[in-house]
C-alpha cells in the first residue's frame, strides 16, 4: 500500500451549475485540490481473480506486442490498434470493436498540455453524451448500426500499457468503480468542443495500482457502459509513488481506446 496525495475536483463544483474548464495546467491548479489517499496493491486481487471488468472495472492483462516503435503512428493503427481490439473482444466477448483515435505517449515532458501524465483523477468521457459518442463512432466506421442499433449495448474501454521499460516512476491509478458513487461523478470541459467527466473525493472510494507494471502487461478499464447494471467507469491518474528509487526512469505509456458493440440477447 501506498500512503500519498492525489488531485481532486474541488468540492464546491459538486453543488455549482456551470461546468468546471480544465484546459491548462493553470485551470488544473484553480480546479482541483491534493487529497490524502491509501492506494493498495492490486496484484494479490488479480492472482486471486477477484477483479473484474463488470464489477471492478478493470483488470490487468498479458501481451506482448508485435511493435516495438510506439511512436511511429502508422504501425500503431495498422498493427497495434488490431491486437488491442483482439484483445479486448477475447476479454469482453464483445461482437464487436471500434477503434477510438489514440491518445499520444505519455510523458514528463509533452507537446502539449494532454500529452503529459495526467495530475488529477479524471475519467475519459462523460455518461451523459454516450449517444453522440455512439453515433461519431459508428459513422466514423461507416458500421451499419450507425441507421439502426435497436437492442445492441455499447461499452468504451481504455486499455493502457507502459512502453520502453517497465514503470518505475508516476505509476498509474485506478478506482474501484464499486466503491465510486454516481452522485459524486461531475462534469467538466478538457477542451472548449469536449465534455468528460471527474469524481470529488469520498472516503468510501478505493484506489488501486499494479507495482512496477511491465510492457507485456495492459491495464483494461472501464470507461463507460449503456448496461447500467455494470461498473460504468473508472477514474484514474498518475501519482507520485513515494517509495520510487531517486535514479527512477521516467514513466512512458500509451493507451488506446476503444468502444465494444454487444448484440441484442433473445
Amino acid at each position: 500500500m501506498r500512503v500519498t496525495e492525489v488531485g481532486y475536483l474541488n468540492t464546491e463544483w459538486k453543488y455549482r451549475a456551470e461546468r468546471p474548464r480544465i484546459l491548462s495546467g493553470a485551470t488544473r491548479r484553480a480546479n482541483t485540490s491534493p487529497r490524502g489517499v491509501e492506494i493498495h496493491d492490486a496484484r494479490p486481487l488479480d492472482r486471486a481473480g477477484r477483479l473484474d471488468l463488470d464489477v471492478s472495472g478493470f483488470i490487468r492483462a498479458e501481451h506482448r506486442a508485435s511493435i516495438t516503435d510506439f511512436r511511429e503512428t502508422t504501425q500503431v493503427q495498422d498493427e497495434y490498434i488490431p491486437e488491442m481490439s483482439a484483445l479486448l473482444r477475447h476479454l469482453t466477448g464483445a461482437d464487436q470493436v471500434f477503434a477510438y483515435p489514440f491518445a499520444p505517449i505519455r510523458s514528463e515532458n509533452p507537446e502539449f498540455f494532454f500529452g503529459a501524465y495526467s495530475l488529477y483523477m479524471h475519467c475519459d468521457y462523460a455518461l451523459s453524451v454516450e449517444a453522440k459518442r455512439i453515433r461519431e463512432v459508428l459513422q466514423r466506421h461507416e458500421s451499419p448500426l450507425a441507421q439502426d442499433a435497436k437492442g445492441w449495448h455499447f461499452a468504451w474501454y481504455n486499455l493502457w500499457r507502459p512502453i520502453d521499460h517497465e514503470v518505475q516512476s508516476r505509476p498509474i491509478t485506478i478506482m474501484d468503480a464499486s466503491t465510486l458513487a454516481p452522485e459524486d461523478v461531475v462534469e467538466y470541459r478538457p477542451t472548449d468542443d469536449e465534455i468528460a467527466s471527474m469524481p470529488v473525493f469520498n472516503e468510501e472510494q478505493r484506489l488501486y495500482y499494479f507495482p512496477r507494471m511491465q510492457t507485456d502487461e495492459v491495464l483494461v478499464f472501464k470507461q463507460m457502459d449503456t448496461r447500467r447494471d455494470r461498473a460504468q467507469v473508472c477514474p484514474h491518474t498518475s501519482f507520485d509513488d513515494p517509495e520510487s528509487p531517486a535514479d527512477a526512469l521516467p514513466r512512458r505509456s500509451i493507451e488506446i481506446r476503444l468502444m465494444c458493440a454487444f448484440a441484442p440477447t433473445s
